[in-house]
């Protein structure tokens, strides 16, 4: 069945297609290498999925944009990271998917709230129109607004014990607007093995190294560097996703996992 909306980019009625928020490979890749075969939603982890949420936002030609940048970004980032490369060049197609990464949490963030006209919606606002005149090319540059990309560093993770920390670094997909008490705003989005942080309010900080995106650069593992708050957010992160899974999903659930788990580890046996 079609429907007919506002594309939430170009602004114009048009028959909308369903969305992924996060590019669909990362969710194949999660279900490809997860020993339970599924995907689990935090918001009903009971209900195993074969794919990531996908909202009718975009028309076709606007889906097509963004859609642009997420091929030179799996195969020259995603998929090398995670098949160990340290070192990663790039073009100003790595600054355009984190920008529509963000643009798509943040915009997706008024489609499912309520919220009052406030000083910090209309900040986000602004950054948002701003990222969209930038995406369909109606703009030279992005506006001041710092973006950073952190590889999480394999290596350091390896002596850690901590199991929460790693499933969450490594194989959760977390992204969401962030609104401060002091008054920040930031999009957080957390993909498997990778930290993207879009600044709006302030549109910058200090303590980053290595991870402020240009429009062409270098990006390294283990030669990164962030603020405090970012590892320290990443384990409140870790330890909220774990606690909320864990309580919501089943006690027959629980088995179904197991069972998939021993199951697919005896065919791997056999091989």
């Amino acid at each position: 069945m079609e429907i007919t909306g506002i594309c939430a980019l170009c602004e114009k009625e048009k028959t909308l297609k369903k969305s992924h928020i996060v590019p669909k490979f990362i969710g194949e890749w999660i279900r490809n290498t997860s020993k339970a075969e599924h995907l689990r939603n935090l918001m009903n982890p009971n209900k195993p999925e074969q794919d990531l949420p996908k909202p009718h936002l975009l028309c076709e030609g606007c889906e097509g944009i963004l859609n642009k940048a997420e091929t030179p970004f799996s195969s020259n980032i995603f998929y090398n990271y995670h098949n160990g490369s340290n070192r990663f060049d790039y073009d100003d197609w790595l600054l355009k998917f984190v920008i529509s990464l963000s643009w798509r949490v943040g915009t997706l963030y008024f489609t499912q709230n309520t919220y009052q006209n406030s000083h910090v919606h209309n900040q986000l606002k602004k950054a948002l129109n701003i990222w969209s005149e930038y995406l369909l090319e109606k703009r030279n540059d992005p506006g001041l607004y710092a973006h950073h990309l952190y590889f999480i560093d394999k290596d350091k993770y390896s002596s850690i014990n901590s199991v929460v920390l790693k499933d969450y670094a490594f194989r959760v997909i977390d992204t969401h607007v962030r609104f401060s008490f002091n008054g920040h705003i930031i999009i957080y989005n957390k993909l498997p093995g990778m930290v993207i942080v879009s600044y709006i309010n302030p549109i910058s900080v200090r303590g980053w190294k290595g991870t402020q995106l240009h429009s062409f650069g270098t990006a390294r593992v283990g030669s990164q560097k962030t603020p405090p708050e970012i590892p320290n957010y990443l384990l409140d992160r870790a330890k909220l996703f774990t606690s909320k899974y864990l309580n919501g999903l089943s006690d027959r659930q629980k088995v179904n996992i197991k069972s998939k788990i021993l199951k697919k580890s005896e065919i791997n046996n056999v091989k």
